[in-house]
């Protein structure tokens, strides 16, 4: 169809389109006021001197006589709509938004860390896993590993050990407290037992010389039992274990993984010792298993110690802390 000119009712920017377009709402692409295309019958001429439009600035309006360009009017670019400030305005909220809110959470936790009145997050336990445990620049790191050898030769690995840290300080007197009572209770055993022993040898003998005497069966049968008992008695003293009750609180603990290993961070000032038990079931018998050693802190910030048959309470080894004769 064929073009045809109109004026701009608000700015009289002459603009030029197709005569299909007429009826249509649009924006002025000069003012960007909405105008509705009118038909050719409605047309007016055009004016030499546009009214003044609020809605364009007085700089912008053609001067005096001046006869401006036409400007071919473009249906598809009027027909989209205006853009506005509103993305640039929601995006500019939402970064400051995200700074006030990091501000806020930084001045809370900096007043925390000055005042030590509590952070953000709950703390750890103090024993926990050597995982939860903040590493510092000065401390020492232990690698261990715990396990046991058969008699065949058999590597033997304990896992899920519990591994614990303990102050030394704390643990020479609870040593000293449990050695004194341990010692004499062993010279008391050992002393009674020589004495039971040479009963059962002699009802043993007398049963030999005369074995339908029942009274002597059953005395010698309660003296093998009393006999057994105290040798128990014996290897439970000597084994460590009364050591490991009531012993003081661990500065830390770790558990070895599956295969007997574990980690351990211990700090670099103080004198600490490690602490573990184990035990292991072998057909219709359990053996116990304790470990009592002191770390060397001039033995390197990385150390390693293996938990083993060598250094066990029971091996009278000179690493272990528990040591009973």
């Amino acid at each position: 169809m064929a073009d045809f000119t109109f004026n701009c009712p608000h700015c009289q920017q002459s603009l030029e389109t197709t005569a299909e377009m007429a009826g249509q709402s649009i924006d002025c692409p000069a003012c960007q006021n909405p105008i509705e295309i009118p038909f050719q019958s409605r047309i007016s001429p055009v004016m030499t001197k546009p009214p003044i439009s609020r809605n364009v600035p007085s700089s912008k309006l053609p001067k005096k006589m001046y006869v401006q360009k036409k400007t071919t009017f473009n249906p598809v670019l009027s027909a989209q709509p205006k853009r506005t400030g509103a993305p640039g305005l929601v995006f500019a909220v939402i970064v400051l938004t995200v700074i006030c809110t990091g501000l806020v959470f930084y001045l809370i936790k900096f007043k925390n860390a000055g005042t030590g009145t509590g952070t953000l997050f709950a703390p750890t336990k103090q024993n926990a896993t050597e995982n939860t445990v903040e590493q510092k620049s000065s401390d020492l790191t232990v690698d261990g590993e715990v396990f046991i050898v058969t008699k065949g030769g058999e590597s033997i690995k304990l896992g899920l050990v519990e591994v614990s840290l303990i102050p030394m300080e704390a643990l020479t007197t609870h040593l000293q407290n449990r050695r004194t009572q341990i010692t004499n209770e062993l010279s008391r055993i050992r002393l009674e037992t020589k004495e039971v022993e040479a009963d059962v040898i002699r009802l043993h003998e007398k049963l030999m010389s005369d074995i339908r005497n029942f009274n002597k069966e059953k005395e010698s049968k309660a003296a093998n039992d009393k006999y057994t008992l105290l040798l128990d008695r014996q290897l439970l003293l000597m084994s460590g274990s009364l050591y490991f009750e009531s012993l003081p609180s661990p500065l830390r603990s770790t558990k070895a993984n599956s295969d007997g290993k574990f980690h351990l961070l211990v700090p670099a000032s103080g004198n600490y010792a490690i602490a573990a038990s184990a035990s292991r079931q072998i057909m219709n018998k359990t053996e116990d298993y304790y470990w009592l050693l002191k770390i060397d802190p001039k033995a390197g910030a990385v150390q390693t110690i293996m938990l083993s048959n060598d250094n066990v309470a029971s091996s009278k080894s000179i690493e272990s802390l528990i040591q009973e004769k």
